[in-house]
This record gives C-alpha cells, structure tokens and sequence, in this order.
C-alpha cells in the first residue's frame, strides 16, 4: 500500500503510520498527514462503502467522515475519530439497540446500490457490535465497518448483535438489548428470530479461529454460540 501516494492525494505529507486492530475482512490503518490523522480502509467492497458513509452523513447517524476513494475502489480514506473507552456493559446494550432502531428506521430510499437479502428490508448494518462502535463522554461518537451493509430483514442485523453481545458480556445485556429493541417496535414479527439466531450462530462461530482470539477468549465465545445456537434451536420446535 502506497500510503505516500494516499497523502499526497489528502494535499499533505505522510508522517506516522499504525494498523488499527479488530477488523477482519478488511485492513485498517491509520495514516498521520500534516496535522490530520485519517483511516485508510482496504476491502473489495471499498467503493460501496464510501457511497454508503456519503449518504449517511447527512442522516446524523455518527460515522466518520469520508474523504477519499482509490480511483480502483481498492481502498477508501475516513476521518480519525478519536474515542474514549466504552461505557458500563448495559449502557452500551440499550445504546446499541437505540443505533439499531435508528439505523433500520432510515428506510432504503438511495440505498439501492447495496445488496438485497430480503424484500421488503430495511438498511443493515451487517455487523453491528461493541467493536464496531466509538465512544466519547459515555455517548456513541461514530459507528464503523459498514462493508457488510445490505437491505434485508432486521431480524438478521437483531440476531448477530444478539450474539455479540451474548460474547462480549453475557446473556443480561443480550436480553436487555433485545427488550429494548422489542419494545420500540410492536408491529415488527418476530416469529423468524429463532432462524436468524441459528443463521447468524451457524455462519460466526465457525470463523472464530481466524479472529486470532486469546485462547480463553475463543473457548468462552464457542461455548456461548452453542448455547446461543441450542436456544434457538429449542424455540424453533416450540419448546
């Protein structure tokens, strides 16, 4: 990656240069240039992604700022959002459930360059989690990692959360989650969220040992998936 050519494009010149941890299918570093610092993002699906955050932008849901996009879509540049660290477990539960609700509320109108999963659907996050959310003064300062945005059923993006938050702290803040997001909206079905459990434990779990987790950590999460997944499993027949 020519990160000298990336900041001669933002009109600086490249000073520190740092990989930012936690992303998986695509690989994040920050860039120092002049006295900004940027977020370089390369992924196949880097174009879609900026269009994406473009729009977003103008919604006030908090993401951080796009700056630039690599003429062949390999890459795209967002603002550096600084954060604090997160706030007690049930605070970032109910603050995700809010970010959720807000997020599948925006309708799909201009979103139609993203993939359809289902019709009708709403905008999806695909992979709405703790990691996947910046913090400053308790309060959610930037939502990130938008690759695996779609429209489709809210169900799915309900479900993987569910589970991420059944990894990162337990079955409580999963619930309180849940209720939360239950509750704001009485006229969604959730008959299907037994499957969308099952479907999001099914393709997860099997990724975790390319997460390159703690060993303790990998061991914690599998076991949680499989109650996850034996739950949902149990709600499908009725029981």
């Amino acid at each position: 990656m020519d990160f000298e050519r990336v900041a001669q494009r933002l009109n600086g010149s490249l000073g520190r240069v740092w990989p930012l941890e936690g992303g998986v299918s695509a690989r994040t570093t920050a860039i120092e240039v002049g006295q900004q610092t940027y977020v370089v993002r390369e992924h196949a699906g880097a174009a879609l992604e900026f269009r994406l955050l473009q729009l977003l932008a103008k919604t006030g849901i908090p993401v951080p700022p796009p700056r630039l996009l690599d003429e062949a879509g390999a890459y795209l540049v967002t603002d550096y959002v600084e954060s604090d660290p997160p706030p007690p477990p049930a605070e970032v539960a109910h603050a995700l459930a809010a970010a959720l609700l807000e997020i599948h509320g925006l309708g799909t109108a201009g979103f139609s360059f993203l993939a359809t999963l289902d019709e009708p659907g709403v905008l999806l996050h695909g992979d709405l989690w703790p990691g996947n959310v910046l913090w400053r003064d308790a309060r959610i300062a930037a939502i990130v990692d938008w690759e695996d945005a779609a429209i489709g059923d809210p169900l799915r993006d309900l479900a993987v959360a569910r589970l991420e938050l059944l990894w990162a702290y337990g079955r409580e803040e999963m619930d309180e989650f849940t209720e939360q997001y239950r509750g704001a909206c009485p006229s969604l079905d959730f008959a299907a969220l037994p499957e969308r459990d099952l479907e999001a434990a099914e393709r997860l779990a099997p990724q975790l040992p390319s997460w390159r987790l703690d060993p303790d950590a990998e061991t914690r999460m599998r076991e949680r998936s499989e109650d996850f997944a034996a739950d949902a499993r149990q709600r499908l027949r009725g029981c």
